[in-house]
This record gives C-alpha cells, structure tokens and sequence, in this order.
C-alpha cells in the first residue's frame, strides 16, 4: 500500500470514490443510473467545493481504494470553480427532479439528502464559534473489502502532519456514515452532537430501503489528544 498526494487532475478518481461512499443504489427499489449519476454528482460537488488538500492510499499495482479530502483555511481550493460548478450542479439538479418522472423511492432519496444538509446547517450554525478557523476532514472512504485493516490510519496521519505543519492543531468533520463512527471514536475524537432521524419523526423512510436510525453527526478532535 501506499500514500500519494490527491492532485487537481484527480477529480474524476475522487468523485468515483465519492460515488462509492454515498452508494445510493443500496437505497434504491430499482436502478435508474442517470438518477444516481446526478444526484451523486450534486451531493459530491457540496461535499468537495471548499476542498483545499487530500491523500490517495493505493495498492502497490496503483488501484485507488481509499481517499481522504480535507480543508485548510487559508489554502488555495483544490478544485477549480469550473471543475465543480457547485451552482450549476444545484440548478441542473434541481431542474432534473422537477422535470422527470421520479419514482416515490428516488422522490424519498431526494427528501433524505435535503434533511442531511438541514441537520448538517443546523449543527454548522450551533458550533460556528468552535470550527472557526479549525481544519475540516470532507471526505473519508474506504472502500469496502479493504475495511479491517486500518488503512485509514495512515490517511490520517498524513492528514495531521499536513495541518501540523501549517499551524493547526484542532479539526471537525461532519458525518452520517455509519462504518466511521467507531473509528472517530476509537482515535479519541469527541462526538458533540448527534440528530437522530427515527421511524417517529421519519416514518415515510421505513417504506424504502433507508435504514433508521440515520444520523447527522459533528466530530471535533485535536491533535494533542488523537491516539492512532
């Protein structure tokens, strides 16, 4: 295995991966490929746009299995406006739910995302003063069958001597992927808040494929206290 920086020209390997983590066809009653495309690319487009650095980790034949994409203030951005064209991925997202004939399944898919980002703003606003000026992981996957080895140790460690060296010693991550919560836990990150979407107050998800409880959850860690 090993680590290699994730360059502007990468995009196309990022939002791949991207695509594995958000797994939308694991949710879906029936495939629709051009639904999972744009509603992947407009959910990896947010996920990404304020990216400012990130690792690969590879086998040794070179197959990108794991990626890591964080933010730094005060770097340059990553990816280029028009390689990401957040505005346009929203308008032309947008216009593709009202347009075609989506099913109830990729109707409740839709509803899902939009009450992720409104927990995800929720929690923005309620810990703005705490993550101002602090680095923030954005992405972090490993792809299924490599998972159990923990290769997203050494994706983070590059992580941390990165923010290290430029000054910064605590960071934040957003989350609702569920495989990452005991590895947040298990490397001493702290778990401020959690919003928990249940068959009470989400019973419209229990007649598809989205498993309950789904969460919204906000992780902050500092390098003095992370134990890898």
């Amino acid at each position: 295995m090993k680590i290699t920086k994730v360059l502007d020209t990468d995009i196309v390997d990022v939002f791949k991966l991207g695509k594995e983590l958000l797994n939308f066809y694991n949710l879906m009653t029936a495939r629709n490929d051009d639904f999972v495309d744009r509603i992947s690319n407009y959910v990896i487009s947010t996920i990404v746009e304020e990216a400012t650095s990130g690792y690969f980790i590879e086998t040794d034949d070179g197959k990108r299995i794991g990626v890591i994409i964080y933010s730094v203030p005060g770097d340059r951005k990553l990816f280029s406006i028009d390689q990401i064209n957040i505005e346009y991925q929203a308008v032309f997202f947008k216009r593709y739910v009202e347009t075609s004939n989506l099913t109830n399944n990729e109707k409740m898919i839709v509803i899902k995302e939009m009450d992720i980002v409104n927990g995800f703003n929720f929690l923005a606003e309620k810990y703005e003063i705490l993550t101002q000026n602090r680095a923030e992981i954005k992405l972090l996957y490993i792809e299924p069958e490599y998972r159990g080895r923990y290769l997203s140790k050494p994706l983070f460690s590059f992580f941390l001597e990165d923010i290290r060296g430029k000054g910064f010693t605590n960071f934040f991550l957003f989350t609702t992927t569920e495989y990452n919560f005991h590895f947040y836990d298990k490397i001493k990150m702290r778990n401020l808040e959690t919003i928990i979407y249940t068959k009470v107050n989400c019973p419209e998800f229990l007649k598809y494929k989205i498993t309950l409880p789904l969460k919204c959850m906000i992780y902050f860690g500092s390098i003095k206290e992370i134990n890898l």
